[in-house]
């Protein structure tokens, strides 16, 4: 009964929150749906066609929406756009991943005249007859002034057709109900419900209790519905994770006021007007102006990290800014792709590009990019992996669903896996254990089996999980493969060793090994970022931090071969800069991976490590010393260790003053992007050397280098969508 009246209470809190979003906002949404919404799967080698249609749209001149999908059941073939845009729409190409495809398209000759009708067709191939979702992401509708509309999103199914037929009240799971359904039909006719004759031949009997029987606990994947945030239409999160944590309503709370919990999680009410409980970050100063005349050079360490970008969405997302310190402007900077070219012998290409700064035009300062692209190593030829996970089941991880959400990353990270890796998984509460010895990927279902069956449980030992996952690592240690430990956290250790050194020192000698660390952060609320950092920093790896299931896709799935396989280990830049034509610089982040110049060229001194296909983006606001310079600004040097031959290389490249452009317009997109990235970041964390600056700036800037919505990638509508969000929140 008790149970009975939560679970009412839940439905009922979900529907006021929906009713208060509904009528605060009077949202008037279209909603964008795939149809069917329950799809029977096709035979292997046949087609499956879907439609994508709109209900209730007005005002309608195009859209742009990403269409996700399981590739290990379904193979794209092509969209088409539909006949819902008026005659002559013009559709873009279609952008396509290995689990996505996005389509978009535009009327240049007015709004659709239906409020019904179909976006889009999607075609497949059916390579597998199982059970996976077709999610909707990131749907954009907008008028013909290029204005986002509201939309809510409705995903589907593809599941074999047997399945969905043993589901006879459409509840997602094959039990007892089912079989009471049919039971309650039972030879009567007319049937009172006509999907009680599972096996369609017209008489409710035996048979299809016996069809509904050989299914009996299959669960099938929930089509869910999503409503973006009232103040942002134009992004619509993961449609899997928004439907486990309700957007916000646009109404944004006192301080004192605790924040409504989404259905399943539990409400936390953090001290003192903090967004959340017991958070942890660090503060690292901010880089000053220097003068080429005191110290032409500027030494660092190399960073893949992007963290800092993602915590800082969630606090945005959740309608608040974040605190100065959790800002890191270079992992924001490199969360975003500047499409570098690749190096096609070397290990690194370098791109260098300047001009005028946008956003510090009042100091007539010039902004300098280093792109440094790594080699990238194609899927097929990567090494086989040893993974060992390094899970926390810890009470905290129970929190917000945050381990639910470390079970559907690495479900996504085993179905990319070749058969011949290997994981092994480590699980730690108040002790550790081993949940899983290593075993070959060909036996996926045994791994998805483990991973299914974590349970939150006890307090935090993260020290010997630790000990215990790297231990495991080096008993299986594979000379020719790659040895990885992927900590899957909120950073919270209060049993054994709960400091950062004491943790650091533990892992210490078995990096020496060849074993490199992974650290995924997820959560925020008794969260501990500073932690997570030093350990992938310590542990000759990176740090991610996974808010979303889209996130968590970008780190295993888009970018596998990134996260697994090194190409460089202690990577480190320098930059030499000519006094005579430049006067003064600041490199923007890196404050904890500053280096002394002379340990550039000390190979003993630990530095960053980088993953196949990589990149490394650093800006310097430069002053020069006068206008109409003539020679070289600067020489970027390179140095780093191969990871297999232990070989250490160097190399440069010089840029010189007639390779400044005249204006920041005349500069390339990727360019701007990264700039405006960087003042951002500059901003949310408080710089001096930003007091001046505007988001205002920012977002006509990003506006400006991204005119139009169709055309911008998901991750630059998001950017323009959290910095508009700070704007509100600022």
């Amino acid at each position: 009964m008790n149970n009975l009246f939560k679970k009412n209470l839940l439905f009922f809190s979900f529907v006021a929150l929906i009713g208060l979003g509904f009528t605060t906002i009077s949202y008037g949404e279209a909603i964008v749906s795939v149809t069917p919404e329950r799809i029977p799967s096709p035979a292997v080698g046949e087609q499956l066609q879907l439609n994508i249609q709109i209900l209730g749209g007005k005002n309608v001149a195009g859209y742009k929406l990403t269409v996700g999908f399981d590739s290990t059941a379904l193979n794209y073939i092509d969209s088409t756009n539909a006949d819902y845009l008026p005659t002559g729409a013009y559709a873009s190409s279609a952008i396509t991943s290995v689990n996505s495809v996005t389509v978009a398209a535009t009327s240049a000759t007015g709004v659709a005249t239906m409020e019904n009708g179909t976006l889009a067709t999607v075609k497949f191939e059916v390579v597998a007859v199982k059970s996976s979702a077709i999610n909707l992401i990131n749907v954009t509708l907008f008028d013909s002034a290029a204005m986002s509309l509201p939309v809510m999103t409705v995903d589907g199914i593809v599941a074999p057709a047997p399945l969905l037929a043993a589901d006879v009240n459409q509840d997602g799971t094959v039990n007892i109900l089912d079989l009471t359904q049919v039971a309650k039909n039972f030879g009567i006719s007319p049937i009172d419900n006509p999907r009680a004759d599972v096996n369609g031949d017209g008489t409710v009997n035996i048979l299809d209790l016996v069809h509904v029987a050989q299914y009996f606990g299959e669960i099938i994947p929930s089509a869910k519905s999503v409503v973006p945030p009232a103040d942002e239409f134009d992004v619509v999160a993961d449609a899997e994770v928004a439907a486990e944590s309700l957007p916000a309503t646009g109404i944004t709370p006192p301080p004192t006021t605790p924040k409504i919990a989404a259905p399943g999680t539990i409400n936390l009410n953090p001290p003192n007007s903090a967004p959340y409980h017991d958070v942890f970050f660090q503060a690292h100063g901010t880089n000053p102006f220097i003068d080429t005349e005191d110290d032409p050079f500027s030494t660092f360490g190399m960073d893949v990290d992007t963290a800092s970008y993602a915590v800082t969405r969630r606090y945005l997302r959740d309608g608040f800014l974040p605190p100065p310190e959790a800002v890191r402007v270079e992992e924001f900077v490199n969360a975003f792709d500047y499409d570098y070219t690749p190096p096609t012998d070397e290990t690194f290409a370098i791109h260098l590009e300047a001009a005028p700064s946008k956003f510090g035009e009042g100091k007539r300062l010039q902004l300098l990019r280093i792109g440094i692209q790594g080699h990238i190593i194609p899927d097929t030829d990567r090494k086989d992996a040893k993974l060992t996970f390094v899970i926390d089941v810890s009470g905290s991880m129970s929190l917000e669903t945050r381990l639910e959400l470390v079970k559907k990353a690495l479900r996504l990270l085993v179905d990319q896996l070749r058969d011949g890796d290997e994981i092994g998984i480590v699980i730690y509460g108040t002790t550790a254990r081993v949940l899983l010895p290593h075993t070959r990927n060909v036996n996926r279902e045994h791994i998805l089996a483990a991973i299914n069956s974590l349970r939150p449980e006890g307090v935090t030992n993260a020290e010997a999980g630790l000990r215990l996952g790297y231990q495991l690592a080096l008993q299986n240690f594979g000379p020719d493969h790659i040895n990885r430990v992927i900590l899957c956290s909120d950073g919270v250790a209060n049993v054994g060793i709960t400091g950062a050194e004491g943790i650091l020192t533990e892992i210490e000698k078995y990096v020496e090994h060849g074993i490199y660390l992974t650290t995924v952060g997820f959560g925020m609320g008794n969260y501990n970022d500073t932690l997570m950092e030093q350990l992938a920093n310590q542990g000759n790896g990176s740090y991610a931090y996974v808010d979303t299931l889209d996130e968590a896709r970008r780190i295993f799935v888009e970018n596998l071969t990134g996260t697994l396989q090194v190409i460089a280990k202690d990577a480190k830049v320098q930059v030499e800069f000519n006094p005579e034509t430049v006067s003064r610089f600041r490199l923007l982040g890196y404050e904890n991976r500053r280096l002394d110049h002379e340990d550039f060229r000390d190979d003993d001194v630990d530095a960053g490590e980088i993953g196949s296909g990589h990149s490394v983006t650093a800006l310097y606001e430069i002053k020069l010393q006068s206008e109409g310079v003539v020679g070289k600004l600067a020489t970027v040097f390179i140095r780093h260790e191969d990871p297999d031959t232990t070989n250490v290389t160097e190399v440069s490249r010089e840029i010189f003053a007639n390779e400044l452009k005249r204006t920041f317009e005349e500069a390339s997109t990727s360019y701007q992007l990264a700039a405006s990235v960087a003042e951002f970041a500059e901003i949310l964390r408080g710089s001096y050397w930003a007091q001046q600056g505007s988001l205002d700036a920012v977002k006509k800037t990003l506006e400006g280098t991204f005119p139009f919505p169709h055309q911008r990638t998901p991750q630059q509508d998001e950017l323009i969508a959290l910095v508009r969000e700070a704007i509100r929140l600022k």
